[in-house]
């Protein structure tokens, strides 16, 4: 018995990694701040000096990778898909360990959610943090404190947010009927995590000083439909959400019937409530700031455990095998030639909330991101070849395309620069040295948005439209 519960995840583990492996050798990732990683990694390389890729900083994954910049996208990802399966591994073992029966059907279904299919086999830091998270709960689930805050610490050394873990953790590890074990274990385990995130931001508060610890953000809040959608199709897939939800549904009702007329009892249910706590602090996380659908990452694991722990096994096989299609069926992805996916002939194509978006039943968010990244990379190649062309030194407003720019171009030199946003006073002090000013497609519109000021157009030229007229 034993011997096929072992297969059961190794089979599952294979399943995982094969789907994974024909998309991780394209570039680093449909995210500029995967870019952004690969970029510091080779700055830092060089310089032998740390810096951020962007604040508060990830330094773990930013010292791995300066080990390693050299050998191209395929070794992050490959990284990212190493860390990422040892941790859906880990997590299979910890549900194994409580007895949720459907184990593997539970792993399965948090390893192809859509937003986590896609980030563990980037370069991105959200898989590597909830990894050791992953790992984190398995030494919890053991009572192995020193463990749990070790790699807690690690996760916090990747993504700093990870850090809110420590609360359902503390919950978990507190037991009235033996206070004073239950303060020895805490102990530890805050120690272990005090220790090792305080040890991996060491250079961080070295260059940056206390002022590290910063999240800029020069946007507003993206409007109400966009940040639903993030949180909720971006997440998990139109069919994976209506899948979720009906399951969600049933594990509820399944609790609700198992708790009528009965009291809760706090010691018997840690697991239930440790979930909703995870839950809790993520999703008011998420509201707060809803940038990303990956910042949702955190929930996934533990909400599936939740479910799993009040359904029936048709519904965990009708979850997982909803999960899988998801990630490759009905997409709603941006429709862009240059950042956007690529469209099936089936697509339908509309505008919600100003953005023009494809329905497509074909093309779900896993090809919808890689075409994305492909698109991207083409699109930064075809800019640098225009700028090759300028006789004149020139600036270029390049905004959400930098880093791609900047990968792509290594180090070659030129009297060119790109450039992230800048404002009125800065294109003026450029003007002045003589350099021409040109802007990416609808960079021009962010450049103002981000300075809240009309003016970028009144400095500068559309650099894809230039002619050989206006490059001196």
């Amino acid at each position: 018995m034993q011997g096929n519960k072992q297969l059961s995840i190794s089979l599952s583990m294979l399943l995982i990694v094969l789907s994974r492996i024909p998309f991780i050798n394209a570039g680093y990732g449909s995210e500029e701040d995967a870019w952004g990683l690969r970029y510091t990694a080779e700055q830092i390389s060089r310089s032998g000096v740390y810096e951020v890729s962007r604040l508060p900083g990830h330094p773990l994954q930013e010292i791995i990778y300066s080990l390693i910049w050299q050998w191209g996208p395929l070794s992050f990802n490959l990284m990212t898909l190493l860390i990422s399966s040892c941790g859906l591994f880990l997590f299979m073992l910890s549900l194994q360990e409580l007895n949720i029966k459907q184990y593997t059907l539970a792993g399965l279904a948090v390893a192809f959610t859509p937003v986590i299919y896609i980030n563990s086999m980037n370069a991105m830091d959200y898989m590597w943090a909830l990894s050791f998270i992953m790992t984190a709960f398995y030494f919890l689930i053991k009572n192995k404190p020193v463990a749990v805050g070790v790699f807690l610490g690690l996760a916090v050394g990747c993504r700093i947010t990870s850090g809110a873990m420590i609360i359902p953790f503390i919950f978990y590890l507190a037991d009235s009927e033996n206070i004073k074990t239950s303060l020895q274990q805490i102990t530890l385990m805050v120690l272990s995590l005090i220790i090792v995130a305080g040890t991996l931001y060491i250079p961080v508060v070295q260059v940056y000083g206390s002022t590290f610890f910063t999240y800029y953000e020069h946007f507003d809040i993206p409007s109400f439909v966009k940040n639903t959608y993030k949180g909720t199709i971006g997440v998990w897939g139109i069919i994976g959400l209506l899948a979720m939800l009906f399951a969600l549904g049933r594990s509820v009702t399944n609790f609700l019937k198992k708790y009528r007329g009965e009291s809760f009892s706090t010691n018997e249910n840690k697991l239930t409530i440790f979930c909703l706590l995870v839950l809790a602090l993520y999703i008011i996380s998420f509201g707060r700031l809803p940038l990303k659908a990956a910042f949702m990452i955190p929930v996934i694991p533990f909400l599936i455990l939740f479910i799993f722990q009040f359904i029936k096994p048709q519904t965990a096989i009708f979850l997982s095998i909803a999960m899988i299609i998801s990630c490759f069926s009905l997409g709603i992805n941006l429709s862009d030639t240059n950042r956007g996916s690529i469209e099936s002939s089936f697509a339908y194509r509309m505008k919600i909330a100003g953005q023009l978006v494809s329905i497509d039943p074909f093309i779900g968010p896993v090809i919808a991101d890689y075409s994305k990244q492909e698109r991207m990379i083409h699109f930064a190649e075809e800019v640098l070849e225009k700028t090759d062309k300028l006789k004149s030194p020139s600036v270029i407003i390049s905004g959400w395309y930098l880093n791609f720019i900047r990968v792509l171009s290594g180090n070659k030199k030129s009297i060119h620069q790109f450039v992230y946003y800048v404002d009125e006073y800065e294109i003026r002090e450029y003007i002045k040295k003589g350099n021409r000013v040109y802007y990416l497609p609808l960079q021009d519109e962010y450049n103002d948005l981000r300075f809240k000021s009309r003016f970028t157009n009144n400095y500068s030229l559309p650099l894809m439209e230039a002619t050989s007229l206006q490059m001196p």
